[in-house]
């Protein structure tokens, strides 16, 4: 758990940090990551929290949003297949 916690922080500062903008993808990836912590409930809602802050800023981007879904849905049919 700690790992993981100390995994998402890393994860936020990065992201923090960095002068450009997270992509789409990005966001979808990790949103995807969550759904495989369904078993820790705390460890899924604190990535899940995560992803909510990470995807903040876009709400009002369509366009973005639109990119996010369409690659959120593509991660988990993925998931699924497996």
């Amino acid at each position: 758990m700690n790992l993981f916690k100390i995994s998402i922080i890393t994860f936020f500062l990065f992201f923090s940090c960095n002068s450009s903008s997270i992509s789409p993808k990005e966001v979808a990836q990790k949103a995807c990551e969550c759904q495989t912590l369904l078993q820790d409930l705390q460890a899924f809602s604190d990535c899940n929290a995560l992803v909510t802050q990470m995807k903040s800023e876009y709400k009002s981007d369509f366009e973005w949003m639109d990119k996010y879904r369409e690659e959120y849905i593509n991660c988990l049919q993925d998931l699924i297949s497996e």
